[in-house]
């Protein structure tokens, strides 16, 4: 576990980090429910510990998405009113002085302005991460030939064991309908299939009646549900 309370991405949080710190661009990829947001929202927490202005953006499709992110990392500067280019140019002199860490959330692909927008703020000591939700290779080619960014890495499923863990942290928290044998809870890490938010989602479900078959989770179901959902939040964030 990080120190951050992530299991499993003590490592992952470490490397990124250290890379954000040198200024770097980074792509981190992967499908839906891999956990790029906790990722994002716990080096957000890092860097305001230290004293680093950050700017989070949820979602990322258009520039004034980037543009609003960064103005939330300097609230004393007035950009307001201004045209979305005056308003990047002042944010640039305040990137210069106090470099920030830009952290980018669910990327959706839409022409090259963003690159174009990203230019002038490399160099400076700004970290940049964009989490793109990459669901089959094809994302991850329109994706890469962006040339967003210098480094690319895919967040990792996690292990069993680090599966068993969060499933347990997670059903302790929403306190399941009924107790949960051994042989369910280790069903349940296998239809994770590595997915921290298919862990949510499972724990969620059994909290209500919806998630049992009298005295036993249903598996197969939760596994479906989860699939669907996420093709659906996948779909909905390509044609916002």
């Amino acid at each position: 576990m990080s120190a951050d309370g992530l299991i499993g991405r003590a490592r992952l949080l470490d490397t990124l980090e250290r890379a954000l710190a040198e200024g770097q661009t980074v792509l981190l990829f992967g499908p839906i429910g891999s956990g790029k947001t906790a990722v994002l929202h716990a080096l957000a927490r890092r860097a305001r510990a230290r004293g680093v202005p950050c700017a989070v953006a949820e979602r990322t499709a258009s520039l004034p998405d980037f543009t609003s992110a960064l103005a939330s990392a300097y609230p004393d500067l007035d950009t307001s009113g201004r045209t979305q280019r005056l308003a990047r140019s002042r944010l640039l002199g305040a990137v210069e002085q106090r470099p920030p860490l830009i952290l980018l959330d669910h990327l959706v692909v839409r022409g090259r302005a963003l690159k174009a927008a990203l230019k002038p703020f490399r160099g400076t000591g700004a970290g940049v991460l964009l989490a793109a939700d990459v669901e089959h290779e094809r994302d991850h080619r329109t994706v890469r030939e962006l040339r967003l960014a210098y480094l690319e890495t895919e967040i990792p499923r996690l292990h069993g064991h680090s599966m068993r863990a969060l499933l347990r942290r997670l059903l302790v928290q929403r306190a399941p309908r009924r107790p949960l044998a051994p042989s369910d809870l280790a069903e349940l890490v296998t239809a994770a299939e590595g997915l921290p938010g298919r862990a949510v989602w499972f724990s969620e479900a059994l909290s209500r009646e919806e998630g049992w078959s009298s005295d036993r989770p249903r598996v197969d179901w939760l596994r479906s549900e989860a699939v669907i959902r996420g093709a659906e939040r996948y779909r909905a964030d390509l044609t916002r």
